[in-house]
């Protein structure tokens, strides 16, 4: 791990089911890596958290949530100039949603499923061109 990692991975988990960021936390708590994760329950706390000044190194989305669902949210979180990488997380097929997701400002996608999630999403972050692969 490189200079600036040393506090792990930090994730804002974005979900209004509270059980899929428990099964995320226990996954997460199997790995090797050290990190952080953060559970809001809708896309306007996860703005506040940007507005905040919060700073994570990824943000895991889900798209259907109450108050504020996930694209807009991404969509909010880019109008405020926030280049944080943002995975949309969601129980649709990839096909459904993903050209909405791309073109909110997402980076990613990832099906929901109740295998592995925690290694789809790293993953995932090995292909992100930051220092998030540094840690990985």
């Amino acid at each position: 791990m490189k200079k600036g990692m040393e506090n792990g991975l930090k994730i804002l988990v974005v979900e209004d089911e509270r059980f899929w960021f428990e099964l995320l936390k226990l996954e997460a708590a199997y790995s090797e890596l050290p990190m952080s994760l953060k559970w809001v329950s809708n896309g306007k706390e996860a703005v506040e958290e940007i507005e905040a000044g919060h700073q994570y190194d990824v943000i895991v989305m889900n798209l259907e949530m109450p108050v504020m669902h996930g694209i807009t949210a991404a969509r909010c979180i880019r109008d405020l100039n926030n280049t944080t990488p943002i995975v949309a997380w969601t129980c649709h097929d990839k096909d459904f949603k993903e050209a909405d997701c791309l073109a909110a400002g997402m980076d990613g996608f990832i099906e929901k499923s109740g295998a592995c999630l925690f290694s789809e999403l790293m993953q995932w972050c090995q292909n992100i061109p930051t220092r998030l692969t540094e840690a990985l």
